[in-house]
């Protein structure tokens, strides 16, 4: 029997990962897909990776960033692979696994990938479903398939990025979160400020909106260990799981 190999990519604002789902290597919770970030040595990056690969009898694609680059994609992928059949993720109001309670014409093909994902995974549980890259998504689906809504906020170096850019003498970089005092010096300072912001958005989205007893967080994206940290540290968060492959997870269940 031939060993169905399906492409699962996904394109978000400063990465592309991906990851060829077949019987002998499914996408698992604990896989870590392949990344590059976007830069202009991206699209030769991605041929020579790709041209080692079998032909994929299918390819799913969600993409965030801009056309210009999903154009290049795609044809990478025809140059290397003909006419594959290509299905790009849309997010639906309605689904087996998940009651859309948001616009869905201006959800994220991602962050709709990652609540499928998270309800294929964990089907019978409260979730607080968190993609933590360029910015951070909080979603919440109850256990019975029903989203709640979500909020969007800035990542650490988003942040920092602005007050660097809008204040002259602010760092870029550097710093550490304080655990064992307040902090003495300013990239101190703006590394925990950073931090407690996106800590308590969570926190407070969670207390407002979806307070239950027992709550199962998922998390992917780049800055996902160190939120679940600092999560588990300061938000005393114990269910906390990270899926690195979340979103490639959802697409499989477009």
């Amino acid at each position: 029997m031939k060993n169905h190999q399906t492409l699962l990519i996904d394109v978000g604002n400063t990465r592309i990962k991906w990851h060829v789902d077949s019987t002998s290597t499914p996408v698992l919770p604990t896989t870590h897909p392949h990344a590059l970030p976007h830069d202009n040595q991206l699209p030769s990056q991605l041929a020579t990776q790709w041209q080692t690969m079998s032909t994929p009898d299918e390819i799913r694609i969600s993409h965030v960033a801009k056309i210009e680059l999903y154009e290049q994609i795609i044809g990478l992928i025809q140059q290397l692979w003909g006419g594959v059949r290509i299905v790009r993720m849309t997010p639906q109001s309605t689904h087996a696994l998940l009651q859309l309670n948001y616009n869905a014409s201006q959800m994220g093909s991602d962050r709709y990938a990652q609540l499928l994902g998270a309800r294929a995974l964990n089907p019978t549980d409260d979730l607080v479903v968190i993609g933590a890259g360029t910015a951070i998504t909080v979603d919440a689906i109850d256990k019975k398939g029903q989203h709640i809504g979500g909020i969007i906020l800035p990542s650490t170096r988003l942040m920092r990025a602005a007050l660097h850019q809008y204040t002259a003498q602010l760092p870029l970089t550097g710093g550490r979160f304080s655990t064992d005092h307040a902090p003495h010096n300013t990239r101190d300072a703006l590394h925990t400020g950073a931090t407690l912001a996106s800590v308590g958005a969570i926190e407070g989205f969670v207390q407002t909106y979806f307070v239950r007893e027992d709550t199962h967080i998922l998390l992917c994206g780049g800055d996902a260990p160190e939120l679940s940290e600092h999560l588990q540290r300061i938000g005393k968060q114990p269910n906390i799981t990270l899926v690195p492959a979340l979103g490639l997870l959802g697409l499989l269940h477009r």
